[in-house]
């Protein structure tokens, strides 16, 4: 390969490693500093200063994906840094962009993380509350799986959900009249 440890760290964007291995560096020579790479890593930490310089260099894509196919955005939703994920949506950056291991967005990895204050940012920029992971969840059924304690989240999904895709229910009259029914176990019982 021709590269050491640290470089191929560097290149990769694994900040789990890097620290480590740079400081068990001895013969330290300028890195190859891939500024996409940076981004991933600065939003994932929560690093404000670093993600403002790095998407200030014209040729930083706002985008990038790592390898599991996460954007910055995403990570960003994920650790709950709220005024990240509103620069990067000022800069244009995919809210529906789906991610390769569950097909979740952002808002999808907003939720299930229960970071209500990111999850109405995303539906106040119109991010998409129907799309599907792989699972076959949208961001409202994640909702329900999430400790939320006073039902905020479901609310909030629940009603924004049915404003950008209303339930398409046609209730027709019957012309049989039953009377109502209640029925417990094995027993029914007719009023």
């Amino acid at each position: 390969l021709g590269a050491t440890a640290l470089e191929v760290a560097t290149a990769l964007g694994n900040s789990e490693v890097r620290p480590y291995l740079e400081s068990k560096t001895r013969n330290k020579k300028p890195l190859h500093v891939n500024p996409e790479m940076d981004l991933i890593t600065a939003a994932r930490e929560g690093d404000l200063e670093k993600v403002e310089a790095l998407l200030s260099l014209a040729e930083t894509n706002v985008d990038i994906q790592d390898r599991e196919g996460a954007t910055p955005l995403i990570l960003a939703a994920v650790g709950g840094h709220l005024t990240i994920t509103q620069l990067l949506i000022g800069l244009g950056s995919n809210l529906d962009h789906q991610d390769h291991v569950n097909g979740w967005t952002a808002l999808m990895q907003a939720t299930f993380f229960n970071h209500i204050d990111i999850v109405k940012v995303l539906i106040h920029h119109k991010a998409n509350l129907t799309l599907v992971g792989h699972t076959g969840c949208t961001a409202l059924d994640l909702a329900t799986l999430v400790d939320d304690k006073n039902s905020e989240l479901v609310r909030l999904l629940a009603e924004h959900t049915i404003q950008q895709a209303p339930p398409n229910l046609v209730l027709t009259p019957t012309t049989r009249r039953q009377p109502p029914r209640l029925a417990f176990g094995s027993r029914s019982f007719s009023e």
